[in-house]
């Protein structure tokens, strides 16, 4: 029986493939922290996998962007995949087309505990100490930190259950700074600079003050907190104050080939076992002599493995992995949920 691994490789056509795809990554810690997070797993990894399905192969190259950067780029025929939150997505699959291939599921950490969570919100904080903010009424009259307007979780998702509370996000605080970056809302929040600011989960117990130290997050306080039961039967573990949506998606522009959206997405479901291979190998040093380690396959390691799995490619995932808080890739789920409160 054929395996993957004796495929027929692709011929690259010139007159329907390129020989580089470009990737847009939205923004919304930054550009540089954009590039840092995400550049190893969706320019370096989809070139050594799905871009090795052609010959010859295919390249990938990632560019991180601010929201009216995402939309230039499309215009101007700049972009061919998108990974950006939700509404994003949801805008620009009304608008112009675009197909989400899947899903990501982040591997994160809850006050000690590990996670791997397909679904994200938004959070409300404040100061631990801050007595005048305890309710969503509370935000009349104070200085919000948001990351932007466009930022799904960190904006939009805020501002909607201020107006499901009767407010309005424009007329009722002093002042909305839209920082276009929520590590400055986290800082902002424990300097003074903001009484309150619009985060997604998560981002509160990955944001590092100045020396590199990790924020302490029983320094927040999060507003008006909900519950909300995970297709596992596990409550979803991080405090939040928006309801809960699918996590990011990885999407296809119309304009790409269904071979090469077909590769790309076979690489991304593939993903996390490839890591997981890289995993055992960095741990078996620890627990097993050298000579061992040395002898084992990635299949003796793990036996899902793919077969076309090499030390190599295990480390470049195992390190796009650490680096992008990424344990993988599901299938994509349904955003038609966020388009419904998007229109609302």
């Amino acid at each position: 029986t054929a395996t993957i691994c004796e495929h027929k490789p692709i011929t690259r056509n010139p007159f329907i493939h390129k020989s580089q795809y470009t990737i847009g990554v939205h923004a919304t810690r930054g550009i540089d922290e954009a590039f840092n997070e995400t550049h190893t797993l969706f320019s370096e990894y989809l070139s050594a996998t799905a871009g090795q399905m052609f010959e010859p192969p295919i390249t990938f190259e990632l560019i991180p962007y601010y929201f009216d950067g995402i939309f230039t780029a499309i215009e101007n025929d700049e972009m061919d995949f998108l990974y950006a939150n939700p509404g994003i997505y949801s805008c620009i699959g009304t608008q112009i087309g675009a197909s989400a291939l899947a899903t990501v599921v982040k591997a994160l950490e809850v006050r000690g505990e590990p996670y791997e969570l397909d679904v994200y919100g938004g959070v409300i904080a404040t100061r631990h100490d801050n007595d005048e903010i305890n309710s969503i009424g509370d935000l009349k009259d104070k200085i919000i930190g948001a990351g932007a307007i466009v930022d799904l979780m960190g904006g939009q998702m805020q501002i909607y259950e201020m107006e499901k509370a009767g407010m309005s996000y424009v007329n009722d605080p002093k002042q909305v700074v839209f920082t276009k970056d929520q590590i400055h809302v986290v800082r902002g929040i424990l300097s003074g600079r903001f009484d309150a600011g619009f985060i997604r989960t998560d981002q509160i117990e990955l944001t590092e003050d100045e020396n590199g130290v990790q924020f302490d997050p029983d320094l927040f306080k999060i507003i008006q907190p909900k519950i909300y039961v995970m297709e596992s039967g596990e409550l979803f573990p991080f405090l939040h104050s928006t309801d809960i949506f699918p996590e990011w998606p990885f999407a296809a522009l119309p304009h790409v080939p269904q071979d090469v959206q077909t590769a790309v997405q076979n690489a991304l479901l593939t993903f996390d076992k490839y890591a997981r291979v890289g995993k055992l190998m960095k741990e078996c040093p620890s627990q097993n002599t050298s000579q061992f380690c040395s002898s084992q396959s990635p299949q003796d390691l793990f036996q899902d493995a793919p077969c076309d799995t090499t030390a190599a490619l295990a480390g470049l995932a195992l390190e796009a992995s650490l680096a992008s808080h990424t344990a993988g890739f599901r299938t994509a789920s349904s955003y038609f949920s966020i388009r419904s409160v998007q229109q609302e």
